[in-house]
């Protein structure tokens, strides 16, 4: 871990802004990989292996002092989005 760590800061330190593990591609990496961790009878050192190469290879930038808020809608325009354009699949 401490390696793939350490190739982190190295990639980080060339560019601009730091880099960190990107969160989405972490949960789908676990998420792929749900039925090998509870199912199958890997080894998990080989099974953190991959999961930390994965997390490694597509890193996110971390700006300093940036905090957006997200939109707020007012309820009218929320209630027109639910009532006109909105389509439930099931």
């Amino acid at each position: 871990m401490l390696i793939y760590d350490l190739q982190l800061f190295k990639k980080s330190s060339l560019n601009k802004h730091r880099q960190t593990v990107n969160n989405m591609v972490s949960f789908n990496t676990i998420k792929n990989f749900v039925v090998d961790l509870f199912y199958h009878c890997l080894p998990i050192d080989e099974l953190m292996e991959t999961l930390t190469l994965w997390f490694v290879k597509d890193p996110t930038y971390v700006k300093r002092n940036r905090d957006v808020p997200r939109k707020k809608n007012s309820p009218r325009v929320s209630l027109n989005y639910y009532k006109r354009i909105y389509k439930p699949c099931f």
